[in-house]
């Protein structure tokens, strides 16, 4: 679906106008541009796995209070189980924090 300034590439990005840009620019939810990943092996890794070794979160015991709130998604939809097993291709989003695409080693 196109949008100005750019194109819709998945049901999570949503347009945003930056004052400073001056138009209409595709971001993330949670308000970046970059999107960066964290490489698997073995084919899956648990959610909480993937926000500790993206820096998402400094611990462990950060991750709960996040999904309780609604602040973690998954390709785009609320994600409330930490222990949520993600593939090759997901997208995980902490809003206000940073985004990270699961990629298989």
């Amino acid at each position: 679906m196109p949008i100005a300034g750019g194109t819709r590439r998945s049901r999570d990005l949503r347009p945003c106008t930056s004052p400073s840009a001056g138009a209409s620019a595709v971001v993330h939810p949670c308000g970046v541009d970059e999107v960066s990943e964290v490489s698997v092996s073995g084919g899956s890794i648990r959610l909480g796995q993937v926000l500790k070794l993206a820096g998402l979160v400094e611990n462990g015991s950060d991750v709960r209070p996040l999904i309780a709130d609604g602040l973690v998604r998954v390709d785009g939809e609320v994600e409330t189980r930490r222990g949520a097993q993600l593939v090759d291709g997901a997208l995980v989003s902490v809003e206000g924090v940073g985004s990270v695409r699961v990629r298989a080693s």
